[in-house]
């Protein structure tokens, strides 16, 4: 973080509070309207404070990387090029093109699609922040509450007597709090979750099958793919266990659920295969072959590269 962030910091701040002050009445009914702006000011804390933590005590990491060696680049190129800078906007990463070269050699991830999705998107913002660490997480933080509190807002709806712990629950965990609110896959993967799962909450709970909740859904699963595709591989085999005890349950005669069960079973555990094999197909890091493998190389990464970091073996 620099001195501007001192300056563009409170400004945005100031900002998203106001229009979160605006969008209030839209979004909240009675009971959870007090919840509405301190969860958004606890992201807006974790997310100043994630950007702390990695500067002055881990001196580096991800966030960073995406942002210092990520999406500056893309910042210069603007500056100095938009055609080259907007190219680089475009890019989706991997293979380096000689036009935008004198960029993208700088950019750590950028030979990492999925990694360099959320450079791209951070570049994105910094348009509007004038690439400006803090204003920019600020940004990402706001998604990320958008989708806990669709994601909230739908649960209470669910259970109006429980209120106050779903509300700790979804907005108020430190943890989430910290890892969701940053410059971080993380982030933008918890808040396109919340939507995700509002939105089948609203299909398939409340068969409110409009065109917004099927938009809602579709760009969700897009977000997350496009970031950690083996979210998908494990989330959506669960909406296809939701849908086939969603169907049981409507069939009251217990002799025709003994004889449609099997079938049932078998027809959505055949649909949740397929949508697995599906993703891991597209992906060869995250395939159903592979997906142990990278399962091991992450749990080392995280083991031996924060325990090096924290001056420790683990």
């Amino acid at each position: 973080m620099e001195v501007k962030d001192i300056f563009i910091a409170p400004i945005y701040i100031i900002l998203l509070s106001l229009l979160a002050y605006l969008a209030r009445p839209m979004v909240t009914n009675a009971k959870t309207r007090k919840y509405f702006l301190p969860g958004l000011w606890a992201k807006m804390l974790g997310a100043v404070a994630v950007g702390m933590i990695y500067q002055f005590y881990y001196d580096g990491g991800d966030t960073f990387n995406y942002f210092t060696n990520g999406s500056r680049w893309i910042w210069e190129a603007f500056l100095a090029d938009p055609v080259s800078g907007f190219k680089l906007l475009m890019e989706s990463g991997g293979s380096r093109h000689m036009d935008t070269f004198a960029y993208s050699q700088h950019i750590w991830y950028y030979r990492d699609p999925n990694s360099y999705f959320v450079v791209r998107l951070t570049a994105f913002f910094d348009l509007f922040t004038f690439h400006t660490y803090a204003a920019t997480a600020l940004l990402f933080a706001s998604f990320s509450f958008s989708g806990m509190w669709a994601f909230f807002m739908a649960l209470v709806n669910r259970y109006p007597a429980h209120v106050k712990w779903i509300a700790v629950a979804v907005l108020f965990i430190p943890s989430t709090l910290f890892w969701g609110s940053g410059i971080m896959k993380d982030t933008l993967t918890l808040g396109a979750l919340g939507w995700l799962t509002f939105g089948m909450i609203k299909i398939i709970e409340e068969k409110k099958r409009t065109f917004f909740y099927w938009i809602v859904v579709t760009l969700s699963i897009g977000l997350i793919y496009e970031i950690k595709p083996y979210i998908l591989i494990c989330y959506l085999p669960l909406i296809f266990v939701w849908l086939y005890w969603k169907n049981i349950l409507t069939i009251r005669n217990k002799v025709t659920r003994v004889f449609i069960a099997p079938v049932l079973l078998a027809l959505f555990g055949f649909m949740a295969y397929g949508v697995m094999k599906q993703i891991s197909g597209e992906t060869q890091k995250y395939s159903l072959e592979n997906i142990a493998e990278q399962a091991m190389i992450t749990s080392y990464d995280i083991r031996y590269g924060w325990g090096a970091r924290m001056g420790g073996d683990g």
